[in-house]
Formats: structure tokens, sequence, C-alpha cells
């Protein structure tokens, strides 16, 4: 009887031996495994567009982010730190690229909605973004890293700052004038009527790509009512709005004018 009791604590005490060397190597292989992510880069988001021909790649390396963006067929390319933050109420995250020539990060607003490039494919979000305030990109993309909210910083209230205006003229009236602003990520925010005292919101809708023009909608909205909807396109070097008065449908068509600096960053009037 003492010979089997030796027996089963022997035999448990090497039980326990073979237990612990198993959970040390799922250890250290764990250990190995967090060690090559954060030297092994994994593509994050992949975004192109047409009209120049461009390309966009996010890189996450650890905790790290990298970009390289290439404009207007690969003559213009660009590398550095990027860094992603959530947009507070809103399907939109807002992208930094960090360019060492330059302290200011190019901005750019990515929009969570279906996107069909010019091949007819379809991506799960839309971007559109200025560079160096004169040349104008849009495009489509999709996240790779599913989860990549989560390495998204703090959300900020908002992305809405005014940083460029165009002005337009009424094609019917050439007394009639309007500017519109603009985010730094492309986006419509405001339009303002000459003579009238304060600016109006634009509420964004959604964008749809046809063939060469990209087309923005948005509501105008009053005492919470939608006072409008206004429809903006972009097409090469020219941009139109087109204001569909809510009252009685009535539309005013106005195209921008070149002499008056367009994305200046002052307004027009």
């Amino acid at each position: 009887m003492k010979n089997i009791i030796l027996y089963l604590f022997f035999i448990s005490i090497i039980a326990c031996k073979q237990k612990s060397k198993e959970n040390q190597s799922t250890n250290t292989e764990t250990k190995k495994e967090n060690i090559l992510k954060d030297i092994t880069e994994e593509v994050l988001y992949k975004a192109s567009g047409n009209e120049p021909a461009w390309n966009l790649i996010i890189k996450k390396k650890g905790k790290d982010l990298n970009y390289e963006l290439k404009l207007d067929f690969d003559t213009i390319s660009l590398t550095g730190k990027a860094e992603l933050i959530k947009i507070k109420n809103s399907k939109t995250v807002q992208l930094l690229l960090h360019k060492k020539e330059n302290k200011l990060p190019l901005k750019i607003e990515i929009v969570n909605e279906k996107c069909n490039d010019m091949s007819g494919n379809s991506h799960n979000t839309s971007l559109d973004f200025y560079f160096d305030a004169t040349k104008r990109y849009v495009g489509c993309g999709d996240f790779v890293y599913k989860n990549y909210l989560e390495i998204c910083k703090e959300p900020i209230t908002t992305s809405n700052t005014n940083d460029s205006y165009v002005c337009f003229t009424e094609n019917n009236n050439k007394n009639l004038n309007i500017w519109v602003s603009y985010t730094k990520g492309g986006r419509a925010l405001k339009i303002k009527y000459k003579g009238q005292e304060n600016p109006i919101d634009l509420h964004y809708v959604k964008t749809e790509f046809n063939d060469r023009s990209v087309i923005s909608y948005y509501n105008e909205f009053y005492e919470g009512k939608i006072n409008g909807k206004y429809m903006i396109t972009h097409s090469g070097n020219w941009d139109y709005v087109t204001y569909t008065r809510g009252k009685d449908n009535k539309k005013f068509e106005f195209t921008i004018d070149h002499e008056k600096n367009p994305w200046g960053n002052k307004p027009c009037f």
C-alpha cells in the first residue's frame, strides 16, 4: 500500500512538471507572436482614385501607423506617420498624414459609405481631400484591418473648420453670388449668399461618382426642418452648385468664379 502511495505521488509530481513545461512553452509562443506583431507591418487601409490617378496605403506596425501616398500618376510621393481620429456622432473617420516638409498634416475624411469607383467596383468607404489647397482628389477605399476603430484616437467633437472658400455666380443672374466653405477634408460646411447676414450650415447626405464628376448632396436646415437641398458637382477644374428651394422646388444653378481666388483662406465677401 505504501509503495502504491509513493508511486502515485511521483506520478503527480511528473504530471505537474509536464504541465508547467507546457505552460512555459505556451507563454513563450505567445510572447513570440506579440513580438512578431510589433515588428511586422500589416496593411490597414487601401484607397485609390482617378483624374489624376492616385493611391494611398496605410500600414500598421505595432501601435504605429505609416502611410504611402502617391499622387498624379506617381509623380508626387509622400511617406510618413499617420493618425486615425474618431469623429463623435459621425460615420466619418479623420485621417491625418504628417508630412516631413510641412508642420501641418494633410487631413483626409474617410466616410463609411458605399462607394463605386470608375471601374464599377464597390468599396466600403469614400474619401475626398485637397493637396496644397489647389488640387482635389476623390476616390474609394477599404479597411483591410476590420478592427480599425480600436486603434483610433479619442473622438473629437467635430472636424468642421473653415479652411477654404469657393465663390459661385448664378448662371441667369450675375448679381446673385454665393460662397461655399470647405473643410480640409474636402467636405462642404457652410454656404452664404451675398447680402445675407449669416451663413447657412450644410448637412452632408451622400457622395456619388459619375464618370469624371463627383457629386455631393447636402441639406439646408431652418428651424429644425429641411428648407432646401444643395447638389455640389466637381468636374476637373470646374465646380457647380444646384440649389432646390424647399417651398416651391425652384432650382438655382451656380458656377465657380475662377477670378475670385477659389480655395482661398478668406470668404469672398
